[in-house]
């Protein structure tokens, strides 16, 4: 057998257990939760095609929105990741880390609290804008006769010490909201509308497209910025079109997942290890990858783990992903210390 077709049974295999992962905790999902409505496997998996059981039709009503805006969110904060590991050249680059994170949803916060008729439409543009904003002021800070990824993560990372404190206070500051505020600061998904699960699909769809159209791109800046420079590539405006997307998607996710840390970290090292660096792979599948990793923590977090009360899904990928953030960054370390 060719390595070439070696390569392509890996990808399709490695695709497919993925979808299959996805698709079946999107039905447990659906199926088991602490509800009153109990149905067996058999009816909850003939009562989703044929429409006729009242009690799954509930559960769907209740709870396959949440699964829906669960997969959505996630994807964004998968591909954000990758993005922002391209533009900046460093895999530890995350949204929740360099502050992307905490600009868009300080954004969404004071639109919630004193622009409340904005439209489902213009919220997650506005965040995206400030989060845009916030991450030029973080690079013209790292700036020093050049941009080095170590200085964007250490600048980010003290940026988004300072939102935390704003965000903290905005909710201390809603008086008998604070709660339901903290707990969506930390990743709680609720039950979407259909519009914002219209709107929500409309904003992945567009930064999921524009990823995969720069694919090519992506894997000539990882050549280097004088080799893509050497290939005629506007390289700063490339890395600001990247980062442009990135805070798109982030800002897409940060209004129903809150500041959920790791994910743009876990999936794309998942997706790395699995079929490599190459952007034609990596991003469709830390997409799903996503997907499946905020699905999971949800599901857990909601029926699995709910003792007393259901655990938010950012806890979760904060408890795994922290690790794994620790251990990369060891390795990053030793790294440097081997190549002086």
């Amino acid at each position: 057998m060719s390595k070439r077709k070696a390569k392509i049974i890996k990808a399709v295999a490695v695709y497919s257990a993925f979808i299959l992962a996805t698709l079946i905790i999107a039905f447990l999902s659906v199926w088991i939760g602490n509800s009153s409505a109990k149905v067996n496997f058999n009816q909850m998996f003939v009562g989703i095609f044929d429409g006729r059981n009242i009690v799954v039709n509930r559960l769907l009503d209740v709870r396959a929105p949440r699964t829906v805006i669960a997969m959505l969110t996630g994807a964004c904060l998968a591909v954000a990741g990758v993005l922002l590991q391209s533009a900046t050249r460093n895999e530890l680059a995350d949204a929740s880390i360099v502050g992307v994170s905490s600009a868009t949803y300080l954004a969404h916060l004071i639109c919630g609290m004193f622009m409340s008729g904005i439209g489902l439409l213009f919220s997650p543009l506005i965040a995206a804008a400030f989060g845009l904003i916030v991450f030029c002021g973080i690079m013209f800070i790292a700036w020093n006769h050049g941009l080095k990824s170590n200085r964007i993560i250490l600048v980010g990372a003290a940026v988004n010490a300072l939102l935390m404190i704003v965000i903290l206070t905005l909710c201390l500051m809603s008086g008998i909201n604070a709660s339901a505020k903290l707990m969506a600061l930390t990743g709680s998904l609720g039950i979407p509308t259909g519009q914002e699960i219209i709107a929500t699909a409309i904003f992945t769809g567009v930064g999921l497209l524009c990823s995969i159209i720069l694919i090519p791109k992506c894997n000539v800046l990882a050549l280097g910025d004088k080799i893509a420079s050497g290939l005629g590539m506007n390289v700063t405006r490339m890395k600001f079109t990247l980062i442009a997307i990135a805070v798109l998607l982030c800002s897409v996710a940060t209004k129903y997942l809150g500041i959920t840390a790791f994910v743009g970290l876990l999936a794309p090292l998942i997706a790395r290890k699995l079929l490599g660096s190459n952007h034609k792979h990596l991003i469709p599948l830390s997409a799903i990858a996503g997907a499946l990793i905020v699905l999971t923590a949800d599901f857990l977090g909601r029926c699995v783990i709910n003792q007393p009360f259901s655990m938010p899904v950012g806890i979760i990928t904060t408890i795994i992903g922290g690790v794994v953030f620790l251990i990369m960054l060891k390795r990053s370390f030793s790294n440097g210390h081997q190549s002086r």
